[in-house]
């Protein structure tokens, strides 16, 4: 007969009862925690003692020729056994995208500095920070006093050399006229001399003199070349002092926003420092450091997606230009300095300021995925574990693109397939699993 009010299991094998004890807790819900210890004999057959709590549905068995032994042994395997707790997740078709993370600072474009041709002070800023100006607009007046000095200097020489020079060709042309006078003289005295008109004594005087005249006139030649020479030696660095003074007003290259002017006049710039800057809103330029291993992925022309933590509901798309061959050591990281455009408005974005750039190496608009860690290797086979009816199948697949947390399915999953997430334990094939609720 049945246990009444209880579950029990028992064979009709004559008067004699199992060798078991039972120890039954109600659990408030309804069902029955038994403790079932083993302690069946028969013969030579001896179950080993085996202890478990357990949950079971109330059930009788009887009119049944069960034999005790096996059927203990089959509570107790079945309670020694619990199925394996997992987590799942789903496998959906969704846009994937494959990025390689570096960090990054805008730059402005090139031509787009301003920097002092020469060291002074600031004297005057004609422009506000972020106003839009025209090429060759009046930025900043640099003052140098000893710059100015050399201007003088140089205009004050030119002048005295300019005033020597007029001397020089007046004496030049004076000592030519006297020896073309006495040039004829002499040729005169040629003729006269036959007729003897004159004697060779004051024909000799007069070849001497006509002698002392070609020599004044080669010696003022010379000095009016080299005054001449001289001149235009003064002149020269003169109008090159000039030119670089007008270059004191610093200028904008482009057209565009000028930012990153100085605080105050009066203060000191040294010769090539950074005076202002003047960007183009839709050609910003992103330097972005690559890890050395993710350098050789990347390729100019690749997508690129740059954020800013200040504004971090947006992000800007770009495209990667440059792809330096080598590599560099920055706060002791081997990078490439990869550089890329921004394509759209980054008004937005600060200037030289420190971003996140994503430089996409392969995409898909509709790619059936599921989450990278649900992705298992044996040797060169990729494979998963589907949640099937309570079990656990093995399933090979194959693989396309790899993402940080996600991979793509090519075959071997189905959309809506629930793959097993890694747990505790290692699974086999066949296992029993209960999903986590």
């Amino acid at each position: 007969m049945p246990v009444s009010g209880c579950r029990s299991a028992s064979g009709n094998t004559g008067n004699r009862e199992p060798a078991t004890e039972r120890e039954q807790l109600a659990n408030g819900t309804g069902e029955i925690l038994v403790l079932v210890k083993a302690r069946a004999d028969h013969g030579d057959r001896s179950i080993r003692e085996c202890g478990h709590v357990y949950r079971a549905p109330c059930y009788t068995i009887s009119g049944m020729s069960v034999k005790r032994g096996w059927l203990a042994m089959a509570v107790c395997a079945a309670a020694c056994h619990p199925a394996t707790v997992v987590q799942t997740a789903t496998a959906t078709r969704r846009a994937l995208t494959v990025p390689i993370l570096a960090d990054g600072t805008l730059e402005a474009p090139p031509g787009a500095e301003v920097r002092a041709p020469e060291g002074g002070t600031i004297g005057a800023i004609l422009v506000r920070e972020g106003q839009r100006v025209a090429r060759g607009t009046p930025l900043v007046r640099l003052d140098n006093p000893d710059f100015e000095q050399r201007v003088l200097a140089s205009r004050s020489e030119s002048a005295q050399l300019a005033e020597e020079q007029q001397r020089s060709a007046a004496e030049l042309a004076a000592a030519q006229r006297e020896r073309d006078h006495l040039k004829t003289i002499v040729d005169s005295d040629a003729r006269l001399i036959k007729s003897g008109a004159i004697t060779e004594q004051q024909r000799g005087a007069d070849e001497l003199n006509y002698q002392a005249a070609v020599q004044k006139a080669q010696q003022a030649e010379a000095h009016a070349a080299d005054t001449t020479k001289r001149k235009q030696i003064v002149d020269d660095a003169r109008r090159a002092l000039e030119s670089r003074s007008t270059l004191l007003v610093l200028r904008a290259p482009v057209d565009g926003i000028v930012f990153n002017l100085p605080r105050a006049s009066g203060i000191s710039i040294a010769p090539g420092q950074l005076v202002a800057t003047v960007g183009v809103p839709q050609h910003v330029r992103v330097r972005a450091r690559v890890d050395a291993p993710d350098l050789p992925r990347v390729r100019a022309g690749q997508r690129m997606i740059v954020k800013f933590e200040g504004l971090p509901n947006q992000q800007w798309d770009g495209t990667i230009t440059l792809v330096p061959p080598g590599l560099r050591e920055v706060a002791a990281r081997e990078v490439g300095e990869v550089i890329g455009e921004i394509t759209g408005d980054a008004t937005g974005l600060p200037s030289n300021a420190s971003v996140n750039v994503e430089i996409v190496i392969g995409e898909k608009a509709s790619a059936l995925v599921i989450p990278r860690g649900a992705l298992l290797r044996d040797g060169n086979a990729r494979f998963v574990f589907l949640y099937a009816g309570g079990k656990a199948r093995r399933t090979p697949v194959e693989i396309g693109l790899i993402a940080p947390n996600e991979v793509e399915i090519v075959s071997g999953v189905r959309e809506g397939d629930r793959v097993i997430l890694p747990a505790a334990t290692p699974l086999r094939d066949g296992d029993t699993v209960k999903v986590a609720s």
